[in-house]
């Protein structure tokens, strides 16, 4: 039961965040959403830190785990990139976005622990895009005059930030940037 619990709050405490952002959340909403004391809470995670630095591994895990897939797969790397624009904008539009891109936003305020796993995320996410599309390049699927890592740099941070800017923009606003992102893999 204890297992179920812990993954209760890494459950919940997701959701909060990318309601309110890790640095707005507190235990007490933890405690308030699941019905548990904090002292509970805390015999879990002994700190909102370590929480943190909890769900960064996880994340982590999963995002390398979905690159392993995609590298095994051997799907069409074009295929691949869209789909990973149109997961990122499913989630967000279920209010879901990727835990590294709603924490980057606080990065100042994030412990020092926390600012290492994140980077380490964004490394990882954006070397495994680059394999990606230097495939891409092999198979004349995709055609740019940048290495794979600078076109995997932009296309990355284009992809968080268009993430990050559709909470303010209209709702067909997505499908011109997605247009955009997908555009710069064929510019030569």
């Amino acid at each position: 039961m204890a297992g179920n619990r812990k993954e209760e709050i890494v459950e919940v405490a997701l959701k909060i965040i990318y309601r309110k952002g890790f640095t707005a959340f507190s235990y007490q909403d933890l405690s308030t959403e699941i019905g548990i004391t904090k002292a509970s809470i805390h015999g879990h995670f002994g700190t909102k830190e370590a929480l943190g630095c909890h769900l960064l591994r996880r994340s982590h895990r999963e995002l390398l785990d979905y690159l392993t897939e995609v590298e095994e797969s051997g799907q069409s790397p074009a295929v691949v990139v869209e789909q990973m624009i149109d997961h990122h904008a499913e989630a967000h539009s279920r209010d879901e976005s990727c835990l590294a891109t709603i924490l980057q936003n606080e990065w100042k305020l994030l412990p020092d622990s926390m600012q290492s796993l994140l980077a380490a995320h964004h490394a990882t996410y954006l070397e495994g895009v680059a394999r990606l599309l230097a495939r891409g390049l092999e198979t004349g699927e995709m055609r740019f005059t940048e290495t794979p890592r600078d076109k995997a740099l932009f296309l990355t941070t284009a992809l968080r930030g268009t993430i990050l800017d559709l909470r303010s923009l209209q709702p067909d606003a997505f499908a011109t940037l997605r247009a955009q992102l997908l555009g710069i893999l064929s510019e030569a």
